[in-house]
């Protein structure tokens, strides 16, 4: 207990944190583009160097490694994009707690953590299950929801989802379905 409230105090002053959650085709990134031209206050996302993703990347593999090795061998491993969905929850709240104080300054995430939490929990390989990984998960969701100040969820009719990510010039899973 005492580790997570050192961490959450640690993140009390940090910029305004904003994710944006909701289905495709809601308007989340078009949302973002429009509020970061708007205000040079507004930041779409929390900049990663390669050297960050990559020290994450070992301290979450080594961790989980041996939980899989041991009873989870037989079962995938995390995707490529689960394994970097895993790094961005760390290495994000890394960041953020080496910024400055400045409540002028608002953050907003597409695809943010709460999102990428549910995401691994909900389609995650089988180590998902094992204790390990649940303390894992546990920890970032207690960090994650100090940290943010709002969620807003955006949606629509699924006919206009539909039509907006079938109208979209970029790839989308149920893109032509």
């Amino acid at each position: 207990m005492a580790y997570e409230l050192a961490n959450v105090i640690a993140i009390e002053k940090h910029p305004i944190v904003v994710e944006l959650i909701g289905p495709a085709g809601a308007g989340k990134t078009t949302l973002l583009d429009a509020l970061n031209q708007r205000d040079e206050n507004i930041q779409p996302g929390i900049y990663l160097s390669e050297t960050r993703k990559f020290a994450h990347f070992l301290h979450d593999s080594l961790h989980l490694l041996p939980t899989y090795l041991i009873r989870y061998r037989y079962s995938r491993w995390f995707t490529r994009r689960e394994i970097r969905t895993m790094v961005y929850l760390r290495a994000w709240l890394h960041e953020l707690r080496k910024q400055a104080p400045d409540h002028d300054h608002v953050i907003l995430l597409d695809h943010g953590p709460i999102y990428r939490l549910a995401l691994l929990r909900e389609f995650g390989p089988e180590i998902t299950k094992s204790s390990t990984y649940r303390r894992w998960w546990s920890t970032l969701f207690h960090e994650w929801t100090a940290a943010l100040d709002v969620i807003v969820w955006l949606d629509a009719p699924n006919s206009i989802l539909l039509e907006r990510i079938h109208a979209r010039d970029r790839w989308h899973i149920i893109k032509g379905k």
